[in-house]
């Protein structure tokens, strides 16, 4: 439960009209950073092997930014795959919310089925934990799913326009 300073507690803030910096200011990212060197060499390490389709790093907004960012169209090109993601897959003991939000760091990894077991076998050998936590899929919608509930099944598309719309809306 890494949220400490996050807009994501700012707003349950404003939502449970708690006292101003109730929430914001704990439980800030206490990076361990011979991990994180460790997993920044594996990382850069699969990616030099050609084992990583694509990278992005966990970090401001947590894993669901990771998420939406990694399927966001980037100058114009793509967009058009989805996602459908499994928290149990980490066995964390945090809620859903949580888990999603947190700002801990780590990087989200797509690797294809055909070199699935080659990177599995390059990070073990590192020493990195890695998890397989969902699918890309050709149907661009987001599906993210905790306990066996659904969490969130929308399409890329409405998430791009909200997302649009939050950064052209006069505050």
């Amino acid at each position: 439960d890494e949220c400490g300073g996050s807009l994501y507690y700012q707003i349950l803030e404003e939502l449970s009209q708690s006292k101003r910096n109730a929430l914001i200011g704990k439980n800030v990212p206490q990076p361990d950073f011979k991990e994180i060197s460790n997993q920044i060499a594996g990382v850069t390490g699969a990616i030099g092997e050609g084992l990583v389709s694509a990278c992005h790093d966990i970090s401001e907004g947590g894993l669901i930014m990771a998420i939406f960012e990694m399927l966001t169209p980037q100058r114009k090109i793509g967009g058009n795959i989805g996602a459908t993601i499994d928290l149990d897959i980490l066995h964390s003991p945090l809620r859903a919310d949580q888990l999603l939000f947190s700002e801990t760091g780590g990087f989200l990894l797509e690797i294809t089925k055909e070199k699935e077991a080659a990177f599995t076998e390059y990070m073990q050998q590192k020493g990195i934990e890695a998890n397989r936590i969902g699918t890309a899929t050709p149907k661009p919608d987001v599906i993210i799913s905790s306990q066996g509930n659904t969490l969130l099944k929308e399409p890329l598309e409405a998430l791009l326009g909200i997302w649009k719309d939050a950064l052209t809306k006069q505050w």
